[in-house]
Parts: C-alpha cells; sequence; structure tokens
C-alpha cells in the first residue's frame, strides 16, 4: 500500500467510509476523511484517528495488508 492508494480512498467523493487492516490483523476505522491524515508528497507513514478512544496511530504503510469498505457506508465486522 503506497499513500497515492490511500489518499483515493480518503479523496472519494461521496466518501466511503473505510477500515485499513494491517499484517497482523489490527484494524483502523476511517469513519469520515478528517480522521485520517495522509502527507503530502511521498512517505511511507499516515496518521488514523480513533474518535472513541481520541487516541492517534502512527500507522506504517508497508505493514498494511488490505483497504476494506462497505457498500452501505457502515463498518462491516470482521469474521
Amino acid at each position: 500500500m503506497n499513500l497515492d492508494e490511500l489518499r483515493k480512498f480518503q479523496q472519494k467523493r461521496p466518501f466511503q467510509p473505510f477500515d485499513i487492516i494491517l499484517v497482523d490483523r489490527r484494524t483502523f476505522h476511517v469513519p469520515h476523511p478528517d480522521f485520517i491524515w495522509v502527507p503530502p508528497g511521498r512517505g511511507t507513514w499516515v496518521y488514523v484517528h480513533d474518535p472513541k478512544s481520541d487516541a492517534a496511530d502512527h500507522v506504517n504503510t508497508a505493514i498494511i495488508s488490505s483497504i476494506r469498505t462497505a457498500s452501505n457506508g457502515k463498518r462491516r465486522k470482521a469474521g
């Protein structure tokens, strides 16, 4: 996964919430484009904000295994 691919999800209009799944199976839910910061230019890190815990995670794009969107905009259960 690279920053350009993540920007496509962040900038999609209308926006569709998505989950970022890491290789260790941790998942970060992005309910709105304001909850992820993809830096300009090239790089390997993004920041994902979790509104429930008010924490921000610094995620290396090299360990992102996939991105999952729900067609109805709601978060899908893992399984």
